[in-house]
């Protein structure tokens, strides 16, 4: 088991952000993590990369408690992490900005150039390594935020919102190098508000609703779920089955 999430529990003060969450997710999976807006799951990327400290519970990674492990250590195991808001380094080189996680794994700044091309022709932007990242459109900054993470050469890559926002030949496009980069052998935990690409993608889909796991399993079992269907729609008032 490459992760595993044992009653995982993140509080702001008197507020549980992330509660009681568990689940485990083999090496070369693509899991989804869905649920409305506020439900806890970018905390939670947070707590699996160290960005956040957790207050109870316990996270597993390739057979190494990394639960109190700062972020750089982690992403030295082989965690990586894309983030909603793109924030390049703007007056940088694409290709600079793709050789910057590489330095965790090499010192050699030549070896780093060739994992940061890498990363940017795994994500289609290498025409673009010379071009000041500033001038990059969004689609072209998505793809370069999981270039950065790809340069870390991780065994887990958490990408959080890559397409939001994104044209629909764009998600498209992003389904693909998602799907190209698992071949590889990468696993993948997949925020996403995109429901048609994240039930393409995903093999099981993890349900977050006020921080709580309230289903996990197929897209198909997840889709047709009452629990998951109120949690995005509410409930209607007027059915008799809660009059």
């Amino acid at each position: 088991m490459l992760l595993k999430i044992d009653s995982v529990t993140k509080k702001f003060g008197g507020l549980s952000a992330v509660s009681d969450v568990s689940f485990e997710l083999e090496e070369g999976k693509i899991l989804g993590l869905i649920g409305p807006n506020g439900a806890g799951k970018t905390t939670l990327f947070n707590c699996i990369n160290g960005t956040l400290p957790i207050t109870e519970g316990t996270i597993t990674f390739n057979g190494e408690q990394i639960s109190g492990k700062k972020s750089y250590q982690i992403a030295r195991l082989g965690i990586a992490r894309s983030y909603q808001v793109t924030q390049p380094f703007g007056n940088m080189t694409t290709l600079q900005n793709a050789m910057v996680g590489a330095f965790c794994k090499t010192k050699s700044y030549n070896e780093a150039e060739s994992i940061g091309l890498n990363a940017l022709k795994t994500v289609q932007l290498d025409h673009k390594a010379e071009i000041v990242a500033k001038h990059l459109n969004l689609g072209e900054r998505k793809k370069l935020e999981i270039a950065k993470a790809l340069s870390t050469q991780p065994k887990l890559l958490l990408l959080d919102e890559v397409m939001a926002g994104l044209t629909s030949t764009e998600v498209q496009d992003m389904v693909k190098i998602i799907r190209e980069i698992n071949a590889t052998g990468i696993t993948i935990i997949i925020i996403e508000h995109i429901m048609e690409a994240i039930m393409s993608l995903s093999e099981r889909i993890i349900v977050l609703n006020f921080g709580k796991k309230i289903m996990e399993g197929t897209p198909d079992e997840v889709s047709n779920d009452q629990r998951v269907i109120e949690a995005y729609f509410g409930v209607d008032e007027g059915d008799e089955e809660y009059a």
